[in-house]
């Protein structure tokens, strides 16, 4: 079993410890490369919770790994909202302490962070230091989830989210 593998194998079994609802997908032909999927409760009145996948990404360096935290917030904008959303995504990335919000091409919203891991670190103090980072990374999404939906549904506008009329 690879590195990537044990680290993600180890989640896996810590949060079903912790009492998570926790899927690892094996490599198959649309994904070459392991996915852990974990689902966190969130209340809102959109979500009653969020999947967060993590995952290795490919790459050719020898002595580190780049593990992947990747969520998709919302279904497809509608056009008309579109650019509202992309203007709150901007002003989110601008205050997000960690990773970052986006918009994809089939126009659903998502949050990412990435994690340089030294291969030579130990497979229980990846777990530990991510572990740490989940708790900051659901905390950021969580608090500004319901405000960004609401405007890609048409509640709110831009102007009235998070920075007041700063425009981005």
């Amino acid at each position: 079993m690879d590195y990537s593998h044990q680290v993600l194998q180890e989640f896996f079994q810590y949060f079903q410890r912790v009492g998570f609802q926790a899927e690892l997908i094996a490599p198959n032909h649309t994904t070459p490369f392991h996915i852990l999927v974990v689902r966190l409760p969130v209340l809102t009145e959109y979500h009653t919770h969020l999947d967060f996948q993590l995952y290795f990404l490919p790459n050719k360096f020898p002595d580190f790994s780049i593990l992947q935290t990747f969520s998709e917030l919302s279904g497809v904008v509608n056009t008309l909202h579109l650019d509202e959303v992309k203007k709150v995504v901007r002003k989110l990335n601008f205050m997000a302490t960690v990773g970052s919000y986006g918009v994809s091409d089939n126009q659903t919203i998502y949050y990412k962070h990435g994690n340089v891991i030294p291969i030579s670190m130990p497979v229980s103090e990846v777990v530990k230091m991510v572990d740490q980072q989940m708790g900051v990374l659901f905390h950021q999404v969580k608090t500004y989830l319901e405000q960004l939906l609401d405007v890609s549904v048409g509640k709110q506008m831009n102007r009235q989210v998070f920075l007041g009329d700063v425009d981005f």
